[in-house]
């Protein structure tokens, strides 16, 4: 039988996930049965659009008719939402940053164990290709890793730039590093956030418990997108571009290119969520990497030094 799920905001991102919702359904894995939506006007059309029959204001209206949800709501909203749904056994796949702060995303962990439902942060880059065959690579040990570089440079739009850049965009980065490295990050060794008329730019750089140095690049500035990733070890340079899903590799005076066929993360993203709720043994981020990484934002906030330009 397909799971019943439902999409609890509908905005830039929600009606994303409704879009590739409607294609697993093809698979017959799931079944959209509802969307919900603070605006009326934004629900009706996306439910016209997608020919989905449940269409709510009020996201607890929804809970008969699922057994899982996507939470794509304002960043503020994610983690009491995530409760109640939780609290009515119903599954939750949380965007990122999940919560505002460690705290209450160590509370949906507990509370979505005494349930024995999933609760799972939406962590759409480890659901990159291209991220998984780095991950590879750097798993057999051959590059013997020193340090990585995250650069996430672009213009956030105008209504996201409320949220702390922080909790919107450097989680990203913060769980690559621990990803990346299996391992945890013990140190952050420096910290900057400048404030611009603008949006915030971000240079941190972090220790992880395997002493690799991250560091992060981040702007909401940027008139031109950069997604890259520069991995450093003895003898090589590995550089990434993850939105084109390319990579080179600089090793011993040669260059080899390397690219992986497209697979869309988001699509990847919720298939693995419908598998794990089915009981199928597939590797998802969990809430306890949630909690990592807001730790690491929450300190990275209270512990930057701060400069206007």
């Amino acid at each position: 039988m397909a799971i019943r799920i439902g999409v609890i905001g509908t905005g830039r991102w929600g009606k994303n996930h409704v879009r590739v919702l409607k294609e697993l359904e093809r698979e017959g894995i799931v079944k959209l049965t509802s969307v919900c939506d603070i605006s009326r006007d934004r629900v009706m059309s996306i439910g016209n659009e997608y020919n989905i029959e449940i269409r709510e204001t009020d996201y607890t209206k929804i809970i008969r008719y699922v057994d899982a949800v996507v939470i794509a709501t304002p960043i503020d909203i994610l983690a009491n939402i995530a409760k109640t749904m939780i609290e009515n056994n119903i599954h939750v796949l949380i965007e990122k940053p999940v919560a505002t702060n460690a705290k209450d995303a160590y509370e949906i962990l507990q509370l979505s164990q005494s349930k024995g439902v999933i609760a799972m942060p939406g962590m759409i880059m480890r659901f990159n290709p291209i991220i998984n065959k780095l991950k590879d690579i750097l798993n057999s040990d051959e590059h013997k890793v020193k340090y990585i570089v995250f650069r996430r440079l672009s213009r956030r739009p105008l209504e996201l730039r409320k949220y702390p850049l922080t909790l919107d965009l450097a989680v990203h980065d913060i769980d690559l590093c621990r990803y990346l490295t299996n391992s945890n990050i013990s140190t952050i060794i420096s910290s900057t956030i400048f404030n611009t008329p603008i949006d915030d730019i971000i240079l941190a750089s972090l220790k992880t418990t395997k002493n690799i140095v991250c560091i992060l690049n981040i702007d909401g500035v940027s008139p031109h997108k950069v997604r890259e990733i520069d991995v450093v070890g003895e003898n090589s340079l590995i550089r990434v571009d993850t939105d084109k899903n390319h990579m080179n590799i600089y090793l011993n005076n040669e260059v080899k290119s390397i690219e992986v066929p497209f697979e869309e993360p988001l699509k990847n993203e919720d298939r693995m969520f419908i598998l794990k709720i089915r009981g199928v043994d597939v590797d998802i981020p969990t809430m306890n990497d949630a909690i990592e990484y807001l730790k690491i934002a929450e300190k990275i906030i209270r512990e930057s030094t701060y400069n206007s330009i």
